[in-house]
């Protein structure tokens, strides 16, 4: 019997032009195709029987499906201006009379070789600004705001916040995560993994960086 002949190819292939003329309109049917099935999951399915033992029924049509929240919002974005860089805490809104007590002394029990200034490390140093209350509330400001002091009973302070590290990426990477560590997600992925999303052709958050191109914070794009 003869040897088989291995089918041979096509003597002349289609060009990449020829290629799209001819399954142009399949591109169109695919994005069809997606819009309906998502119109699909987004109608509720009929619901089943249910006893008091299954628990409460959801109509979410997928993990980034929008949520109700715990508490009905007032707000319905947040802009969070992380200032890295930015003026200290204790030279702005956060009076520390402690500190001032202690001006000049050493820090008890401050291992000075556990960052990276460690050539730098010198006594407790005060604010060298005056701290006034203002409001009904009595929140101290720091003289270099002025203007805003006027304002301090439509602001909420925190002042329960601090990092467990004294290098600024590592406490960066906790301010916005909640880990020293990189590789963690930040705090706007937690709020959408959370609520979700009302619409999925936009995201839930975006980053903006500097728009003056003074750079990005410490620990860069992971931050």
């Amino acid at each position: 019997m003869p040897e088989s002949v291995p089918e041979q190819p096509s003597p002349r292939l289609p060009s990449r032009r020829e290629m799209l003329r001819r399954a142009g309109n399949g591109f169109g049917l695919l994005a069809l195709a997606h819009l309906l099935e998502s119109e699909a999951d987004a109608r509720p399915a009929p619901a089943p029987a249910r006893t008091p033992r299954d628990g409460p029924s959801s109509t979410e049509s997928g993990p980034l499906a929008a949520k109700p929240p715990h508490f009905a919002p007032r707000a319905k974005s947040v802009i969070w201006l992380f200032i890295n860089g930015g003026p200290s805490h204790v030279d702005t809104w956060d009076w520390k009379p402690e500190l001032a007590k202690r001006d000049g002394q050493p820090l008890a029990g401050l291992e000075p070789t556990t960052g990276f200034f460690s050539k730098e490390v010198g006594p407790l140093m005060k604010s060298p600004f005056t701290f006034a209350q203002h409001g009904e509330s009595g929140a101290f400001v720091s003289e270099i705001f002025p203007n805003l002091a006027h304002h301090v009973d439509d602001i909420a302070f925190v002042h329960s916040c601090f990092t467990e590290t004294n290098n600024h990426s590592p406490a960066l990477f906790q301010i916005n995560t909640g880990m020293s560590r990189m590789g963690f997600s930040s705090v706007g992925a937690w709020v959408t993994y959370g609520l979700g999303s009302e619409s999925r052709n936009l995201p839930a958050f975006v980053v903006m960086t500097d728009m003056k191109g003074r750079g990005l914070p410490k620990g860069y794009a992971q931050n």
